[in-house]
């Protein structure tokens, strides 16, 4: 991906607020992936009662739900973003389209317009999420 393509992509995910607010919280879910194997790992060290106390089975799933929590948090913001990138690219894309003059459309088959318009709105639908998340 170029760096202008994915540029234009980003800029059409949302405001520089937005997009530091969800590089915040992607940020945060790794500090809190990190907090949960620190913690399992000195879990594991403990002996077998410290293990099977109330206090540490809490804590232990007390960070699995809060990390499961916030993957899925994390994930539909980034979805929301993905999805009105892909919308604002895709209107802009059609506004384009819809404003090039007759000529245009007599000397090029529709099928080639549609199959380009669809490879490009493909690209940004299958691809560049992949490549940000």
């Amino acid at each position: 991906v170029k760096f202008e393509i994915a540029a234009q992509y980003i800029a059409a995910a949302g405001s520089c607020w937005y997009l530091s607010l969800l590089t915040i919280v992607m940020l945060a879910g790794q500090v809190l992936l990190l907090m949960m194997s620190w913690y399992f790992g000195e879990w594991a060290a403990q002996d077998q009662e410290q293990q099977q106390s109330p206090r540490s089975i809490g804590i232990a799933i007390g960070l699995g739900l809060l990390c499961l929590g916030w993957s899925i948090m994390r994930a539909v913001w980034v979805l929301m973003a993905m999805v009105g990138a892909s919308q604002k690219l895709h209107d802009t894309m059609f506004h384009n389209v819809v404003r090039l003059p007759t000529r245009f459309f007599d000397t090029n088959p529709s099928g080639r317009v549609l199959n380009r318009f669809s490879k490009d709105i493909g690209f940004a639908d299958d691809l560049m999420p992949a490549t940000f998340f």
